[in-house]
């Protein structure tokens, strides 16, 4: 006897409508009773068109949030009494496991919480349920370490698509808006001590900063494609930088179409215009200058290396090698920022949100150079070589615990 409900024993009299109830009634359902634990992967899921989410001014002002979150699919299950939310979890975890899901360990996320607090407007699921602040940066924290869509962001979090964008919208905004507080051109008072400090990496005398760009791999804009391919025949835009020796950042441009060169994105951001037009705003002493590679152009204030075509002095070739040894800073700064804000690996957004993404994640950058903790616990991942610079190491040992020192010699044995 076939199985009850078979197509196979329908009568053939039955209307469509009837049809359709006995088909319903035969095909397999699936019900997720709780989201699947956060992989860091694009498992099981399809990438959000984020064109297609509302924009942040729609999400303040559509009182339709609600009747959305009251949808079967977006609907909040009941939890069982024995269930945590994933947010419960993560401040359960030791910090190695809450720094594997959130990039940052304990002791900077409740620093960076801190900041969120103070400048958080709350973001509402629907009706009168606002998220705290710590859910709205768990979330934007996510979304920057991983390369996770809001699908699967939203599945791990019990909350809507929607509800996830308007988070990472509203705390990205929050910390670009106090970008300024982290991210600073060195003072005239600070300037004597930053030279002194590159100087002692190999010997190169005035610098005070490590001038260089990168390219951040975007999706495929809708307008203006070409513009942003870049020579890998990828879609780009470029975060062109100088930071301090200690892989902080001490200025940022963010958004140059990818087919541009470094030369181009640096003389067409507000750095070049101004230390074009007051220099001494930028250089308290005729002495000091940024120093970049053979993409930029030498002058009086960048200093670049010789052309190597074979007939270089020695003190040419002793020049150029300490010069690239002084400004492997900031190359190894792009290491770290990538390495954590995995994100910034391909950012899958409209184009007008992306330089505020990346922006973001350059203040987060600033924030963890402030534990030094931090570069100890990522490079604890191997997902970056072991820095060469003798300085660096020495200080990450001399502020890191007994435990720290002890892990980082593992690493480097």
């Amino acid at each position: 006897m076939a199985a009850r409900g078979g197509r196979d024993e329908l009568p053939p009299m039955l209307t469509p409508a009837q049809l359709m109830t006995v088909f319903m009634a035969t095909e397999p359902r699936i019900d997720f009773l709780k989201p699947p634990w956060f992989t860091g992967t694009r498992q099981h899921d399809k990438d959000v068109d984020y064109d297609e989410l509302p924009d942040e001014k729609d999400l303040d002002e559509l009182p339709q949030e609600k009747d959305q979150d009251e949808l079967p699919q977006e609907k909040e299950r009941d939890k069982l009494p024995h269930e945590k939310d994933y947010d419960e979890l993560l401040q359960e975890m030791d910090d190695n496991e809450f720094f594997q899901q959130i990039r940052v360990t304990k002791k900077t996320h409740a620093f960076i919480l801190s900041i969120v607090r103070k400048n958080y407007i709350p973001v509402y699921r629907g009706g009168n349920f606002p998220l705290d602040a710590r859910l709205a940066l768990d979330v934007t924290l996510t979304y920057l370490g991983s390369n996770s869509t809001y699908r699967v962001i939203s599945e791990l979090f019990g909350l809507s698509q929607t509800g996830v964008y308007s988070c990472v919208k509203k705390i990205v905004k929050v910390l670009c808006d106090v970008g300024g507080d982290f991210i600073k051109w060195p003072s005239a008072q600070e300037a004597p001590d930053l030279e002194k400090d590159f100087r002692g990496v190999a010997g190169f005398t005035g610098v005070i900063g490590a001038l260089g760009g990168t390219h951040i791999s975007i999706k495929t804009p809708n307008n203006l494609k070409t513009n942003y391919i870049n020579s890998d025949k990828k879609h780009s835009v470029i975060l062109m930088a100088t930071c301090d020796n200690k892989k902080k950042f001490t200025y940022i441009d963010v958004g140059t179409p990818g087919s541009a060169d470094d030369n181009s994105a640096f003389t067409s951001s507000s750095l070049y215009t101004g230390i074009s037009e007051d220099a001494q705003a930028y250089f308290s002493s005729p002495s000091h200058h940024i120093i970049g590679d053979l993409a930029f152009t030498l002058s009086h204030h960048v200093m670049v290396p010789f052309i190597d075509t074979g007939g270089l002095t020695y003190d040419e070739v002793r020049y150029n090698t300490k010069l690239s040894k002084t400004r492997g800073v900031i190359e190894r700064t792009y290491e770290l920022l990538k390495a954590r804000f995995m994100r910034l690996q391909y950012v899958d957004a409209e184009i007008n949100r992306i330089s505020n993404i990346i922006t973001a994640a350059c203040v987060l950058h600033n924030i963890t150079c402030n534990f030094p903790e931090e570069e100890v616990t990522l490079l604890r991942e191997g997902a970056i070589p072991i820095a060469e610079d003798i300085e660096s190491i020495a200080e990450i040992l001399y502020y890191s615990t007994a435990s720290d020192k002890r892990n980082y010699l593992v690493l480097t044995l």
